[in-house]
């Protein structure tokens, strides 16, 4: 389960549930995260499943494979998303922790906008278009090549 510190220097997201929406939305991570967890155990025992059933049996689980690749996709974004919720993140802490909460609040502002951003859309753009030109064909929908997930549509 994943539990959440809440100090004087956090946004206090437990503190006052009140019916303030920033307040709804921290509850709703803190909620998003715990549910993840549980997602993990469950990828545990489908990877297993897969091995007993590889190895024991000589048969393969293609369907159960690819649960477990949207499983960990799943688990990594949103984790990533409850992480940065809950600013949890890891950062380098040698100049940032003597910062004022405005310069931390820069800080972080700039570090998405300089890093976050552009590798989600590196990311996003290459298995686009390789996705797009390889045509989606072949037996496993979920192996082209080296794009291990194809979350995306067509257009």
């Amino acid at each position: 389960m994943i539990t959440l510190h809440v100090d004087d220097k956090n946004r206090g997201i437990l503190m006052s549930p009140s019916g303030n929406p920033a307040n709804k939305l921290d509850t709703s991570i803190v909620w998003l995260g715990r549910a993840i967890s549980w997602c993990v155990p469950v990828m545990a025992l489908l990877v297993l499943v897969i091995v007993v059933l590889r190895y024991g049996f000589n048969t393969g689980a293609i369907a159960a494979q690819e649960s477990v690749q949207y499983l960990h996709a799943a688990i990594f974004m949103l984790g990533a998303a409850v992480t940065l919720g809950a600013d949890q993140h890891v950062r380098v802490d040698i100049f940032y922790r003597s910062f004022t909460p405005r310069q931390q609040a820069w800080v972080n502002a700039l570090g998405h906008i300089i890093f976050t951003l552009p590798i989600c859309a590196l990311i996003g753009w290459g298995l686009g278009i390789t996705l797009w030109t390889a045509g989606q064909r072949g037996r496993h929908p979920l192996n082209q090549g080296d794009c291990r997930l194809s979350i995306c549509s067509r257009g």
